[in-house]
């Protein structure tokens, strides 16, 4: 009998030292990805000052965080912005912060098993949040949405591997019916889902050859709020777009200079014919591009050329003509944040963040004030702190988006 204890003692002891090994490979393995693009290009830490003109926020610092982040500024005064991001080490969670009066509040959407990649938030007309995001451990899309106080979630699609790049859009007349843009790994297509009452609908947009990664999608602002699609065709290196034109889907290629099509970011305008614009990353030439469309052909310009920029680009357009596009980007060869905007014919650039290594996972958003004057906010990854940080260029200095409390509250049972 002591012999047999003396056993199962021991194999204890194996299990224990055993999961100790698989944790501490964990957070190692995810202390080098903090410092690794996600197509595992080495990035050196840069160090020096920020633009006086944004005020930057540490919003969560705990553990590994601010991968994947989705910024959504609320439609009307005071603007408050709201951010998903995924929580690496060690939690995996899908994350969720916001301003609570002067109080920046985080909460764990999802923690059932690895789940928060690639996330995309969108708010509703009463300023509540949806998100959409890739079920990590077991493939699957998933959608999650605050009801009341409470987080639920449920699974969108899981007919194989699917849920990557996932890319949310809601219409702003009820029922808020959402729509996601995603990759089907399996089998290399690009699809689109949508809620049909209270049913998930799912289709496949593009299937010739690997097309659907790094997807961005946005719906026409009248209804019935057709959904337009920005992609990468991997197999012909090329930025495509499809729309819904009420029979079927219609697909253009955009650009097949280079190797385009990485990180794209859609934006339509705001009128009809819903002019399409899209920021993307040729890998070829690494270099920030943009497209837009000019009534008879797409039109494709560099923005930024200087070093390997336009890594994890974020478009967003201001609501009144002429539209002006602002790009939030990845500086990779300084580990630096950085933002672009069309100034006439010309493109503008500043460096928003570069105290370390700064900039990834961005997403812009920004909004006209009555007076005219814009609100532009950016959130993205701090890896040198492992943080999520949040810069915003306001002429309300005294505004609450930049307090540094964070109030943590992370109760996933109640919903935070």
């Amino acid at each position: 009998m002591k012999h047999g204890k003396q056993k199962v003692m021991l194999a204890l002891l194996i299990g224990l030292a055993a999961i100790a090994i698989a944790l501490f490979s964990l957070y190692t393995l995810e202390s080098q990805a903090a410092n690794l693009s996600t197509d595992d290009l080495w990035i050196q830490a840069h160090s020096g000052s920020r633009s006086e003109d944004w005020i930057i926020t540490t919003i969560d610092d705990w553990g590994i965080v601010g991968w994947y982040t989705s910024l959504a500024l609320e439609p009307a005064a005071p603007y408050t912005p709201h951010i998903s991001y995924y929580a690496s080490f060690p939690n995996y969670d899908l994350n969720y912060a916001s301003l609570d009066g002067a109080v920046w509040l985080t909460t764990t959407v999802d923690w059932r098993g690895i789940v928060g990649y690639e996330t995309s938030l969108a708010l509703d007309a009463s300023g509540y949040p949806r998100v959409s995001y890739y079920d990590y451990s077991n493939g699957d899309l998933k959608y999650a949405w605050l009801s009341g106080t409470k987080w639920l979630s449920e699974t969108v699609d899981s007919e194989g591997n699917v849920g990557s790049y996932t890319s949310l859009a809601l219409p702003l007349t009820t029922p808020f019916t959402p729509h996601i843009s995603y990759y089907d790994t399996t089998n290399g297509d690009l699809k689109h889902a949508w809620l049909s009452g209270t049913k998930w609908l799912s289709e496949t947009v593009d299937s010739e050859g690997i097309v659907g990664g790094h997807t961005s999608l946005a719906l026409e602002p009248a209804p019935p709020h057709f959904p337009h699609i920005s992609y990468r065709d991997a197999t012909n290196l090329a930025l495509k777009y499809a729309f819904w034109n009420g029979t079927t889907w219609v697909i253009d290629t955009v650009d097949t200079d280079g190797s385009p099509g990485w990180y794209t970011s859609l934006a339509l305008e705001p009128t009809s014919p819903y002019t399409p614009h899209i920021s993307y990353f040729d890998r070829r030439e690494q270099v920030l591009k943009y497209a837009s469309w000019d009534g008879t052909k797409w039109a494709s310009e560099t923005v930024d050329e200087v070093g390997s920029v336009g890594w994890y680009t974020s478009l967003a357009l201001e609501t009144g003509a002429p539209h002006i596009p602002h790009i939030s980007y990845y500086d990779f060869t300084n580990g630096d944040l950085k933002h672009a905007w069309l100034s006439g014919k010309k493109w503008l650039s500043e460096t928003v963040d570069s105290e370390g290594n700064v900039g990834r996972y961005t997403s812009i958003d920004l909004t006209i004030t009555a007076a005219a004057s814009y609100k532009i906010c950016v959130s993205y990854s701090d890896d040198t702190n492992d943080a999520l940080k949040l810069a915003c260029k306001t002429d309300d200095v005294s505004s609450n988006f930049y307090l540094p409390l964070v109030m943590k509250a992370f109760n996933p049972e109640s919903g935070g």
